[in-house]
């Protein structure tokens, strides 16, 4: 058997395993209640998992590269057995590695894995949701954190003008974007807008970009600085078995046919910009982040303007 660690194998690294096995099954984590006037205190199941420790010990025959491989062993990473595939261990290694040399050309190096509860699908299933309920089945033995996206269609509403990077709303960013396009073209250089850029930028309507566009593009700003550009203008509702969580949706999002995603394990809301940065809102939607368990789900979404809405079941096993 060998193991497979950030993506690189016991076998690439020369490690002949002595010792390494995945943990059996995460203790769950109770709570001890007294109650007066009765002589045993009631314990309170948490449906929370305690992490567990397993010993690594193998045999080095190159020493060449020793230190690579500690280097390697460390820190938090992504773990798959040979014999399991399919399934992969997210695992933290930091304590001491132990060697004794065994001889002149071997090593025998020991440590300790802590692993984290469950054992995650490597292929987790996704399926996509529709506004019928779609039955979407955890093969694993525990409740899952599902990830959601929902995928908003682009609106065709006019362009918002001094919204050159189009993120919904104007900023000093979109004032910075025009100066600097200003700058090239009275320095002979490309312009590097498109024409919808253009038009956004152009404030004034007379065909050209220049310093007083920024100078209405900031007072735009300044007008609108006090006004929420995340605040919901409409509500997408995740219904998981008759559970619903309603998640507020951004002008942003809408204009610009932006993702939005619901990582229930992370517990986070957000959605992914035009420059790839990851804009909090969750909160502006309410309602239990969702669960999935085990055996067939019902989901279903009611809202407009979706393109696609599909979940990720993260299926573990415990």
């Amino acid at each position: 058997m060998y193991f497979t660690y950030k993506d690189i194998s016991s076998i690439e690294k020369g490690l002949r395993l002595i010792e390494f096995s995945p943990p059996s099954k995460a203790e769950e984590k109770t709570e001890n209640i007294s109650i007066p006037g009765r002589a045993v205190s009631r314990t309170t199941y948490k449906r929370e998992y305690k992490n567990s420790k397993k010993p690594l010990k193998f045999a080095l025959f190159d020493r060449s590269n020793y230190r690579d491989i500690l280097a390697w062993l460390d820190g938090t990473g992504k773990l798959v057995f040979s014999d399991e595939p399919n399934k992969l261990y997210s695992v933290h290694m930091s304590g001491e590695a132990v060697c004794t040399r065994i001889s002149d050309d071997i090593i025998e190096v020991e440590t300790e894995v802590t692993f984290e509860p469950f054992a995650y699908s490597a292929t987790p299933t996704t399926a996509e949701i529709a506004t019928v309920y779609t039955a979407v089945e955890n093969i694993g033995t525990v409740f899952s954190e599902p990830i959601f996206e929902i995928t908003l269609q682009k609106n065709d509403a006019p362009i918002l003008m001094g919204d050159v990077n189009f993120d919904g709303k104007v900023t000093p960013t979109d004032a910075s974007l025009v100066l600097a396009e200003y700058t090239r073209i009275e320095a002979g250089e490309e312009p590097t807008f498109t024409p919808e850029q253009f038009a956004a930028a152009d404030m004034n309507g007379d065909g050209l970009i220049t310093p007083s566009d920024v100078a209405a593009i900031m007072e735009v700003y300044s007008e609108s600085a006090t006004e929420n550009p995340n605040a919901p203008a409409q509500n997408i509702v995740l219904d998981v078995n008759g559970e619903k969580l309603t998640v507020g949706i951004p002008n942003a999002v809408i204009s610009n046919g932006f993702t939005v995603t619901v990582d229930c394990g992370l517990k986070l809301i957000y959605y992914t910009a035009a420059d790839g940065s990851k804009v909090n809102i969750l909160q502006y939607s309410y309602g239990d982040l969702p669960l999935l368990h085990t055996g067939i789900n019902y989901i279903k979404y009611t809202g407009e303007n979706v393109s696609s809405l599909t979940v990720t079941v993260n299926e573990r096993w415990r």
